[in-house]
């Protein structure tokens, strides 16, 4: 449904929903290291199923996975697992394999990390603009900024302390009645990591 809201709505108004829903997740998880939560031995169930929150977390994991495939690819993969599953008994490994089928690409380390993992990233981000003096005369001269972003989750509880996140960020204000400021996709892959866009 979220989907419908950001195509009805907009995408400003999609952005604060979700902002709103995870901050419900994270402030009745404050410490998701400290859950107690181990794997499974078969690796394959999701650690964080009861409490409430398995909706909230669920649709943030769906967007997660939007970000990481982009909005065609995911689309498409929806499609995918529901037409060749449909009137079927499912599992999340049936979920992720069809999404692997559409994407072309492993999806293991996603599902490890977000279903079957427990907790969320937290994220200490400082930015900064550097001036940018190799353009030639012809280009527009823009400075850079340079983001540098840490994560300072702990590890434990099914918590990984690194996670591997797309964050879309949005640099530039738009004027009223302009297109919106251009939004970069910041492949954070590092406890620690520099970026400059």
């Amino acid at each position: 449904t979220d989907l419908f809201f950001e195509h009805r709505d907009g995408p400003e108004q999609f952005s604060m929903e979700r902002w709103h829903q995870n901050r419900g997740y994270m402030s009745g998880t404050p410490a998701p290291h400290t859950l107690g939560l181990t794997r499974s031995p078969r690796g394959d169930l999701p650690l964080e199923l009861f409490g409430g929150k398995e909706y909230g977390r669920g649709a943030a994991i769906l967007h997660q996975l939007r970000l990481e495939l982009g909005d065609d690819v995911f689309r498409k993969g929806i499609q995918r697992y529901v037409r060749e599953y449909e009137d079927a008994a499912v599992t999340s490994e049936d979920f992720r394999q069809a999404m692997e089928r559409e994407a072309g690409t492993d999806l293991k380390w996603f599902f490890d990390q977000w279903v079957y993992g427990a907790g969320y990233p937290a994220l200490n981000v400082k930015y900064e603009f550097i001036e940018n003096y190799a353009l030639t005369e012809a280009e527009e001269h823009h400075p850079t900024v340079r983001m540098t972003i840490e994560q300072t989750q702990p590890a434990g509880g099914g918590q990984t302390d690194t996670f591997r996140i797309t964050i879309p960020v949005r640099i530039g204000v738009a004027p009223p009645g302009a297109d919106a400021s251009e939004v970069f996709r910041l492949a954070v892959r590092r406890r620690r990591q520099v970026i400059d866009v």
